[in-house]
């Protein structure tokens, strides 16, 4: 049991970042709104990998603090890479005036 609340322990951050993830999906149209996710997916693998890693030895990884501190901020750098990607390749936010909701049947 505690193996298991270890690994949901060490997969927040990257629910934070899915969240975020979620926000800017929702914002943006076409193929941004799947790219929108890429940012938060090194930060999961290394959550699963230190909290699979610490179940079967729970000595190991003891160095993890450090290494998450370099994903968190690979993450934060894949986000900037999305938004100034997006903005630059001509696709802006979906809440544009010239961008309807997607449901809405014309």
């Amino acid at each position: 049991m505690s193996a298991l609340m270890n690994l949901v322990l060490l997969c927040v951050p990257a629910g934070i970042a899915a969240l975020l993830s979620a926000h800017l999906s929702r914002t943006s149209k076409e193929e941004w709104a799947l790219l929108a996710w890429v940012p938060p997916l090194p930060l999961l693998g290394f959550g699963l990998y230190v909290g699979i890693v610490q179940a079967r030895d729970p000595t190991a990884a003891n160095l993890w603090p450090f290494a998450m501190v370099f994903f968190i901020g690979i993450t934060v750098v894949l986000f900037g890479v999305f938004l100034v990607a997006r903005r630059f390749l001509g696709s802006g936010d979906s809440t544009s005036r010239h961008w309807r909701r997607r449901d809405h049947i014309t």
